[in-house]
C-alpha cells in the first residue's frame, strides 16, 4: 500500500505577486528587500535564478505564506485579497497533488512512478515558461497602448513616442532608421541634416503616419511632413525595443 507524504512547498514567487498587485517586479523585489532588512533574514535564502525569453539569467525571491503576508501589509485590501486567494489555490493544489510513494518492493512499479513523476514536473516546467514567455511579449505591448489610450488622437511625434517608451530619441530614431522605418530626407547642404520621413512600406503596414501641415515657411518653402507613430506602430516597437540591448535607459 502507498504511503501518502504531504509537500510543504508553500511559495509564492515575486513575479507572480507583482502580476497579481498590478505592480512592476522591480518595484516588488525592492519591497522584499526592505522587508528582509527589517526582519534581519538572509536574501540569499529566499533568491532564486530563472531564465527570461532570450534565455538571461534574472532573479526573483520565493517567499513562504509568513513573509507573503507581511510583504502586502501595505498594499491595499483588493490586492492584498487577490494574493491571498492565490496562496488559498497553491495550498489547495499541494494537498490535491501530495505524492503518493510507490511500492519499493517491486522494482517495475517504482520506476513507473518515477517516471511519472518526472515527466509531471517537465509538463508543469514548460506550462510555467510558456506563460511567462506570453507576458513578457503581451508586457511592451500592454503599456504602448495604455500610453495610446491617454492620448488624444492616438498618434505621437517621434519625441513624444521615445518619452513614452522611456528611450532617448535618439536611440529610437536610429533604430527605426535602422528597421528600415524612417529616412533622413535629402537636404540641400551636406553640412545640414534632413527631416525624417517614413518609409512607404511603414506607412501601408499602419505604423506609421504623415502629418501635413498647411502654409509655408518664412523663407517660402513648404514644411516638411512630420512622422507620427500610429497605435499599431507604437505597440510593435514597443516589442522591439523590449528585444533590443542597450537601447533601454
Amino acid at each position: 500500500m502507498n504511503a501518502i507524504v504531504p509537500v510543504q512547498i508553500h511559495t509564492m514567487s515575486s513575479r507572480e505577486i507583482a502580476d497579481l498587485t498590478v505592480k512592476r517586479h522591480p518595484d516588488v523585489k525592492r519591497d522584499c528587500d526592505v522587508m528582509f532588512k527589517e526582519l534581519n533574514l538572509d536574501v540569499s535564502k529566499f533568491a532564486h535564478i530563472y531564465l527570461d525569453t532570450m534565455n538571461r539569467k534574472q532573479s526573483e525571491y520565493l517567499l513562504p505564506r509568513d513573509l507573503v503576508e507581511t510583504l502586502i501589509t501595505g498594499y491595499s485590501i483588493k490586492l492584498r485579497h487577490a494574493v491571498l486567494n492565490r496562496l488559498r489555490e497553491l495550498e489547495e493544489a499541494v494537498k490535491q497533488n501530495a505524492i503518493s510513494l510507490p511500492n519499493f518492493s517491486n522494482p517495475a512499479e517504482a520506476a513507473r512512478a518515477w517516471a511519472d513523476e518526472m515527466e509531471a514536473k517537465q509538463i508543469a516546467q514548460q506550462e510555467r515558461d510558456q506563460a511567462v514567455a506570453q507576458v513578457d511579449v503581451l508586457q511592451p505591448k500592454a503599456q504602448a497602448l495604455e500610453v495610446l489610450s491617454q492620448n488624444r488622437n492616438g498618434y505621437l511625434c517621434l519625441t513624444d513616442a521615445a518619452k513614452h517608451l522611456h528611450v532617448k530619441v535618439k536611440d529610437l530614431t536610429n533604430l527605426l532608421a535602422n528597421k528600415k522605418f524612417i529616412y533622413r530626407r535629402a537636404t540641400s547642404s551636406p553640412l545640414k541634416k534632413g527631416k525624417w520621413a517614413a518609409y512607404e512600406r511603414a506607412i501601408q503596414k499602419g505604423w506609421l503616419f504623415h502629418d501635413y501641415v498647411a502654409g509655408e515657411k518664412p523663407d517660402g518653402t513648404d514644411y516638411a511632413p512630420q512622422v507620427l507613430v500610429t497605435p499599431k506602430g507604437l505597440a510593435l516597437i514597443a516589442e522591439i525595443v523590449s528585444q533590443e540591448k542597450g537601447i533601454l535607459v
